[in-house]
């Protein structure tokens, strides 16, 4: 049996990685979206995110990927047999010997957790298992709501690229011996679940007394 990678990552970030999200309605009656839930709220402003992180990467001349579907059939898809752990990427544009590894959070980054950071950083590592050689640039993604109405310039390489107003974190210089051993260590000691930690957000964690606590307000998508 396999773990997800997003469940083994926000566990070694000692935060419950069994995250329960309201379907209550909690954005108002008014406008488009009015009277949705977190869950489908987080679901349409992601996918409608990456669709528009896609075209403009493909714009650029590289070839992308920004759907669960798609990602399933790909070479991107992760599944490590040694470690038991599988994934997919948010997406993934490729360019000759580059790869562009993104993973996009639809909450702002003042609610970022180190899970999110754990997230892609074994998402990096792995890949750089499988393409040996390529140039992966593993991207962390903060949502800066909707309805905004400037783009943002990142530069990546010798590159500027005009992006979804977002905000971008690209990751440099992550030891890869060191997230291989952690990690290794993690998947085969026998305690994936031996945290302790609570939230009212949390389906199976119980110590309500609990002083570190996760989830919030925009949930975790």
């Amino acid at each position: 049996m396999s773990s997800g990678i997003k469940h083994v990552a926000y566990s070694l970030a000692g935060q419950c990685p069994h995250f329960r999200l309201s379907e209550k309605p909690r954005f108002g009656p008014k406008g488009e979206h009015g009277g949705e839930g977190f869950i489908e709220r987080g679901n349409r402003i992601h996918k409608s995110f990456l669709s528009e992180l896609k075209e403009a990467f493909e714009n650029r001349g590289f070839n992308c990927i920004a759907s669960d579907e798609e990602m399933a059939k790909s070479e991107f898809a992760i599944y490590d047999n040694t470690l038991k752990i599988r994934g997919l990427p948010d997406a993934v544009c490729k360019k000759g010997d580059t790869i562009l590894l993104f993973e996009f959070k639809s909450y702002p980054l003042a609610y970022a957790e180190l899970g999110d950071l754990n997230q892609i950083i074994i998402y990096y590592l792995l890949l750089s298992k499988k393409f040996i050689g390529k140039n992966i640039i593993p991207i962390l993604i903060y949502s800066e709501g909707e309805n905004v109405e400037h783009y943002e310039y990142i530069k990546i390489g010798d590159g500027d690229y005009q992006v979804p107003p977002a905000k971008y974190l690209i990751l440099k210089d992550i030891n890869k011996e060191f997230v291989e051993n952690a990690l290794e260590i993690f998947m085969t000691s026998n305690k994936v679940e031996g945290y302790v930690i609570s939230s009212k957000d949390c389906d199976r964690c119980g110590n309500t007394s609990c002083i570190v606590k996760t989830g919030g307000l925009y949930g975790r998508y």
